[in-house]
């Protein structure tokens, strides 16, 4: 990294509509870059007019996993380089990615392509060339645009040569490892005998992880999705109550046997007349039953002393 005083300020010119572009295009060299992701492939491209006219254009194949943050940087480094080889003293870079001009830009970024572009820049600072940064809107009908997003794409979707960029970004490799870490937590969760209410709510561990992420977990929602908490069953387990069925299961068994009792009452207690008692039964039967009931009740009543047992 260049010491402070050594590092040369690069600004980058936003162009915003078409007139903006047409009054920032007096160079003699202009070189657009573009990059794109398609089909699984990633490639970058540059495009080099001079005045009207494209002079030479340049497909870069970058490997499977890079991102379209690298084809933009290693288009604005190849920029950088092609300009170095030429002997006119202006260039405009054009750019469609904000993000890529200000990792250019920014002298405290340390991607190797940012690095060796600021190099470049600062080299033909020095052969008193003069270079500027432009960031154009993408798809906005420029010419010199178009035809780099075109290049781009061809390059990410036909070429099966060696790549020219293949080193490998922070993203895929945090992916990679997340992927099968993933992969190994739900061969386990599935595999395992634990969990079972869990499993409930969520059978796949992959997909349990991507949509806890879109609620927000409370101590309840814990507790009901895991079966450890405050219910019957989990207290019963740890000696912390009599019964394992919670209130609303008993009111369900009394419910039952209200509805079993009422099918196997006599018929005279549903309401169905009793069959008059036939005449000359004995005194002795109905003296007997009387003295039943009053045992049953608490009481020795005597078999003849009827006035007690009408009170009951």
């Amino acid at each position: 990294m260049p010491h402070p005083a050594e590092r040369e300020e690069l600004g980058v010119v936003r162009l915003v509509n078409l007139d903006d572009v047409n009054s920032n295009s007096e160079f003699d060299v202009r070189i657009f870059t573009d990059g794109s992701k398609i089909g699984g492939g990633v490639g970058a491209s540059l495009s080099i007019w001079k005045g009207e006219t494209e002079t030479k254009a340049h497909k870069l194949a970058l490997s499977k996993y890079c991102t379209v943050y690298q084809a933009e940087l290693l288009a604005l480094c190849k920029a950088t380089r092609e300009a170095k080889k030429y002997a006119e003293k202006s260039f405009g870079i054009y750019s469609d990615s904000m993000a890529a001009l200000q990792t250019v830009q920014n002298h405290s970024c340390l991607h190797p392509l940012a690095v060796e572009a600021r190099e470049n820049l600062k080299a033909m600072s020095l052969q008193g060339k003069v270079v500027t940064l432009h960031w154009i809107k993408a798809h906005a009908g420029l010419e010199g645009n178009e035809r780099a997003d075109e290049l781009a794409k061809g390059a990410a979707a036909g070429s099966k040569r060696k790549p020219d960029y293949d080193q490998c970004p922070v993203s895929f490799v945090k992916r990679s490892i997340r992927t099968s870490t993933l992969d190994e937590w739900n061969r386990r969760y599935k595999s395992g005998e634990t969990a079972s209410i869990t499993k409930l709510f969520f059978p796949d561990a992959v997909k349990a992880y991507r949509m806890t992420k879109k609620f927000t977990p409370t101590n309840l929602k814990t507790q009901l999705m895991t079966g450890h908490g405050g219910f019957s069953e989990y207290l019963n387990r740890f000696k912390c109550k009599e019964s394992p069925s919670c209130i609303c299961d008993i009111k369900n068994r009394l419910r039952s046997a209200q509805q079993e009792q009422h099918e196997v009452l006599p018929k005279q207690q549903q309401g169905t007349p009793e069959p008059p008692e036939p005449q000359g039964a004995p005194q002795k039967q109905t003296e007997a039953s009387l003295h039943h009931v009053d045992h049953v009740d608490g009481r020795d009543t005597a078999p003849g002393n009827t006035s007690e047992v009408s009170l009951l």
